[in-house]
């Protein structure tokens, strides 16, 4: 089964985008998902500086399909990148050694004042996502507005 693309996932998550609106319907409910996202972005921003505060330089890890069955998210430091990484190498998975070096590229060279790290995980693929502290919701506020032109 193929990925979605960006327009068919803005427009599953936001379907008031599909149709159409007088222009000051279309921005307010543009604005209002944009505040819904950036609630779950604090959140996840949150999650992230606490598990930062303890444990250090890493990324938070969302396990997508694990999420159906009560899954959470969990805080991975980078001396255990580095060892899933030897471990990737031992056998051989250049996929995931790939992935795991610029994860750990990414984390070293982060300046996590500007960023969090989100490491998005499903039954196909990974995807290291960086969530800028200021207006964290940029991004699906811009996606929103050019899936509406």
């Amino acid at each position: 089964m193929s990925r979605p693309s960006r327009l068919e996932l803005l427009r599953k998550f936001f379907p008031e985008l599909g149709r159409t609106a007088i222009g000051g319907e279309t921005e307010a409910a543009i604005a209002i998902n944009t505040r819904a996202c950036e609630v779950i972005l604090a959140d996840l921003i949150k999650r992230f500086d606490e598990a930062f505060a303890i444990h250090g330089p890493g990324v938070l890890h969302l396990n997508l399909a694990l999420q159906e069955s009560g899954g959470r998210s969990t805080f991975v430091v980078l001396d255990d990148l580095c060892a899933d990484l030897i471990e990737a190498e031992r056998y051989h998975d250049y996929a995931i050694s790939g992935m795991l070096r610029d994860v750990i590229s990414t984390v070293g060279s982060t300046n996590y004042g500007e960023h969090v790290l989100v490491l998005l995980t499903d039954r196909s693929s990974s995807s290291l996502l960086p969530i800028p502290r200021d207006n964290p919701a940029r991004g699906v506020q811009n996606a929103q507005e050019e899936a509406t032109l």
